[in-house]
């Protein structure tokens, strides 16, 4: 994240999603709610917009769902809901 506040320009904005909600294990990189904090502290957050997954696809939910989700989700993804961010440079 530093990497990218150091390549934008000021007032540029960046798109991320990141794995949101509980990590199944500790070597993969799953945000919660503090630690999401942590890693966009140095941005103005724009919009965030969370996603868990149900029945083979992402559908939109709020936070506190997603903090929740706990769909069964295939093999290859670490969480089962994401947060995608629009962060903002000042």
């Amino acid at each position: 994240m530093s990497e990218i506040f150091r390549l934008l320009k000021k007032h540029g904005s960046a798109i991320i999603t990141v794995p949101y909600g509980k990590a199944g294990k500790p070597e993969h990189r799953v945000y919660d709610r503090k630690n999401l904090g942590r890693l966009i502290r140095c941005f103005s957050l724009v919009k965030k917009e969370f996603y868990h997954y149900s029945a083979g696809k992402w559908k939109k939910c709020s936070q506190a769902t997603a903090d929740s989700a706990n769909s069964q989700v295939p093999h290859h993804f670490r969480s089962n809901a994401c947060a995608c961010l629009l962060l903002k440079k000042q």
